[in-house]
């Protein structure tokens, strides 16, 4: 995977770390999609292995 690519998907990751629990996953699914130009599907494909840390780790 080339560096840039990296770097953008750490973006998404990040991102979708501030917005967890702040709206239903599926919705922060699309919003990341139409913020960084993907599907939902390659952005959950980004996010799969990350997802349910960021569950666990997110405020009630």
């Amino acid at each position: 995977m080339k560096p840039t690519t990296r770097k953008r998907y750490e973006r998404i990751r990040q991102a979708a770390a501030h917005m967890i629990g702040t709206m239903p996953v599926m919705h922060l699914y699309a919003a990341l999609a139409r913020d960084f130009g993907y599907s939902e599907e390659h952005i959950r494909r980004i996010l799969s292995k990350t997802m349910h840390e960021m569950q666990k780790n997110a405020p009630p």
